[in-house]
């Protein structure tokens, strides 16, 4: 009998399933598809129908009109005149004033003669295709496919962390750049490249500018973490300890840290005097913490209800004793379909030492987000740092660059282990659970155990519905990935789609205002001219708020050089207002001219003349020193008068003659009143005390006939200055030693970086 030769199919079933790999995309792809999914996330807005809202309009925009116009004027604008009566610009972080990409605003300004909104709006747009980006790079450097870089990608670049802060623009900018800060820092480590560390600490150093200083901590806190990850990784691999790749691994925050010297030394000093240097509690800081509950948004992102610029179609927040910024400050959702694929990353890659990094890191931040609801916030809030700040959840920015590494590497699993059974088992394992609890909320149980208000109901179970059929339509997808059915490229084209579809629905609304800005900020033209001081002839301030409401954005002084009263800053000075008996006495003090009252015949507000209101400054010829601690209580007793008599906490350097105002002779002119700069003609026949309605600061330095004079902190906040007997010009200007300091600490290492990595690229070419 002839013998059978052994039977092929077997060999040849196992050589069908073999995977080929996807060609992977050409360099000048991913920027381009990456500006085409930024500007599908925000047609409506780049478009001009749609706007972006709350602190952008409130704070951001106005600061942004001031500083382009210094910039192109070639100014630094150390103080701003217009907001809270005065306070210091520059030394604010949240201005952003030495961030690169904002000299671009400053350029369009010298070109335009304006700012408009639509340029400041497109530039914080821009940083989404930027964030997008290194984020690919980033994916890619841990082995992912450019297929399952770009899903990841799109999954980090609209997820909630980063939509949901379009309106704090500082906050995408630190995330925008951070993906290629970590790329570079791993490139640096993993070949032995110092050029790489420099680069990583230049490039960090320049997104540290963008001003959001609780981001930064977060930011130094995982650079810190992946540093020793990357530098142990490298020992254990090596089995010897590699002094340099400590080195390498400190060098860019050293760089980092010497090119934000000229931001950070000022804000050090401002932070020191203001309200935030008295200190608060735990419960001030973790105010707004994250649910334990609303770790499920990661499926059903709206499953609370959200803040929205519109009230129409949507649930509002119903958290129970949650502020209306809580929705914005808690979402981190990266869609149904990265999620799933993250789970797949997961079951496979937690026990290599990339993937125990990340799912550590992810765990951290999602403790620390917990706040007052866990263990670890209270735990490291006692540290140098981290008391400074609130929301802790801010920090969930690690939490979604996790997942979407994880959604790569599950994504690249699927189709590298075309239908292998044991993989099937975990893609069911990912999709069963995302799939329960969104058609729990859909059913209604999972409102109805969360407490969800009877007419938000319906609503919620309609979010859970969709959330249902995403996680079927992605399930479908991966299927057809594991099996075969469809090549890498479909796949990823398809979960691109799918994913922008979830995301734009879930987060687009947040930043499509209705509202015009141009609406917002018009003020009668008549009116403007009213309120506007015209200096240095006429000063005087202005009041616009009252129990009634508000004439105009709190900030509006920035946009239309109204000397305002009020303002909206976060970093507002402790002491900016004399403690008076009365209102009206602080009032007067303040040099505030008008103020916003109700006509009750017209049934309309109007601005009211002050005629009491102080000059913005007069002279007075006795003083009564007191201890810092107590001009506070003596201004509340109401014992000063302060057309007649100086409060001063330290003694006046020259004998003052002891009368009243009227009983001397005297005259004063100002010259010149600029941002940074003051000058005062005055006369006086005796020796006496130019009392000025400015805010006291520290860098504010006085000059008499160009001899150096003390400012005196006069009144609790305002500033006082000795003036002897005769004609004299005084002239006070904005000269920060801490600013000083830090621009030559920032330029020395800004040139010693740029040096390095041009002499360290030479050193590498053959």
């Amino acid at each position: 009998m002839e013998k059978r030769r052994p039977s092929t199919a077997p060999r040849r079933k196992a050589a069908a399933v073999q995977p080929s790999s996807p060609r992977e995309l050409p360099l000048w792809l991913p920027p381009i598809v990456f500006a085409i999914t930024t500007a599908a996330f925000f047609w409506p807005n780049l478009t001009g129908s749609r706007f972006f809202w709350e602190d952008f309009v409130e704070q951001f925009y106005p600061n942004q009109v001031f500083a382009a116009r210094h910039w192109s004027r070639g100014v630094i604008p150390f103080w701003n005149p217009y907001t809270f009566c005065g306070m210091p610009f520059l030394a604010d972080p949240q201005v952003g004033f030495f961030y690169l990409p904002h000299s671009l605003l400053g350029l369009l300004h010298l070109l335009l003669g304006h700012l408009p909104f639509w340029a400041v709006q497109t530039l914080v747009i821009a940083h989404f295709a930027v964030a997008q980006w290194g984020m690919f790079q980033l994916s890619r450097s841990f082995g992912a496919s450019s297929l399952a870089a770009t899903v990841a990608a799109i999954s980090y670049g609209f997820s909630g962390i980063l939509t949901h802060h379009a309106i704090h623009p500082m906050i995408v900018y630190h995330l925008a750049w951070l993906p290629w800060v970590l790329w570079l820092l791993k490139r640096a480590l993993e070949e032995a490249r110092w050029d790489r560390a420099v680069g990583a600490g230049l490039l960090l150093g320049m997104s540290f500018h963008a001003g959001h200083p609780q981001t930064i901590l977060y930011i130094c806190l995982l650079l810190l973490g992946f540093a020793t990850w990357l530098v142990g990784l490298g020992w254990f691999r090596q089995k010897r300890f590699q002094p340099a790749d400590v080195l390498r691994a400190g060098l860019p925050l050293v760089i980092a840290a010497g090119l934000f010297a000229v931001q950070y030394l000022p804000t050090q000093e401002l932070a020191s005097l203001s309200e935030r240097s008295a200190g608060h509690d735990i419960e001030w800081a973790a105010e707004v913490s994250l649910h334990p509950e609303q770790i499920l948004t990661l499926v059903v992102p709206k499953l609370f209800g959200s803040t929205e610029p519109t009230a129409q179609r949507h649930v509002p927040l119903y958290l129970p004793g949650a502020p209306y910024y809580h929705y914005w400050e808690t979402a981190f959702y990266v869609g149904i379909l990265p999620l799933v694929l993250a789970l797949i990353g997961i079951f496979h890659r937690w026990r290599t030492p990339a993937g125990l990094f990340w799912l550590g890191a992810a765990l951290f931040a999602l403790l620390f987000a917990l706040g007052k609801y866990g263990f670890l916030f209270p735990l490291l809030y006692q540290l140098p740092g981290f008391s400074l700040f609130r929301v802790p959840p801010r920090i969930l920015f690690i939490c979604v660059l996790a997942l979407c590494l994880f959604a790569a590497w599950g994504f690249d699993i699927l189709w590298q282990q075309t239908r292998q059974g044991r993989l099937l088992i975990q893609l069911s394992w990912a999709v069963l659970p995302v799939a329960a609890l969104a058609l729990l909320v859909s059913t209604g149980v999972l409102p109805t155990l969360l407490q969800t208000p009877a007419a938000f109901v319906e609503h919620i179970r309609s979010e859970g519905t969709l959330a249902f059929w995403l996680c079927v339509l992605s399930a479908a997808v991966m299927f057809a990935l594991w099996r075969g059915w469809l090549p890498p490229v479909a796949a990823a084209s398809v979960c691109a789609v799918v994913l922008m579809a979830d995301l734009i629905r879930a987060h687009a609304r947040f930043v499509q205002s209705p509202v015009p800005p141009e609406r917002i900020y018009q003020l009668n033209p008549e009116v403007k001219r009213q309120l506007q001081a015209r200096p240095p002839a006429e000063l005087f301030r202005v009041s616009m708020r009252a129990e009634f409401g508000m004439a105009m954005l709190r900030n509006q002084g920035l946009l239309d050089s109204l000397m305002l009263y009020e303002g909206y800053n976060q970093l507002r000075l402790q002491r900016r207002n004399p403690p008076m008996p009365t209102a009206e006495e602080t009032f007067d003090l303040l040099n505030i001219r008008y103020r916003i009252a109700w006509d009750t015949l017209g049934g309309a507000p109007f601005f009211q003349e002050r005629p009491t209101a102080f000059p913005r400054a007069w002279m007075v010829y006795r003083a009564r020193v007191v201890p810092s601690d107590s001009t506070e209580a003596v201004l509340r007793r109401g014992d000063i008068v302060p057309r007649s008599e100086a409060l001063l906490e330290h003694p006046p350097p020259l004998p003052l003659a002891g009368v009243a105002p009227e009983a001397v002779p005297h005259t004063l002119e100002c010259l010149l009143y600029e941002h940074n700069r003051q000058v005062w003609r005055v006369y006086t026949a005796a020796p006496g005390l130019l009392c000025l309605s400015e805010i006291w600061y520290p860098a504010w330095k006085a000059s008499l006939n160009g001899t150096d004079i003390p400012v005196l902190r006069a009144y609790h906040s305002l500033r006082a200055l000795p003036i002897p007997a005769g004609t004299h010009v005084v002239e006070l200007r904005y000269r920060s030693a801490s600013f000083q300091m830090g621009a030559w600490i920032s330029m020395l290492s800004l040139l010693g970086g740029l040096l390095s990595l041009v002499l360290l690229r030479r050193w590498r070419q053959p």
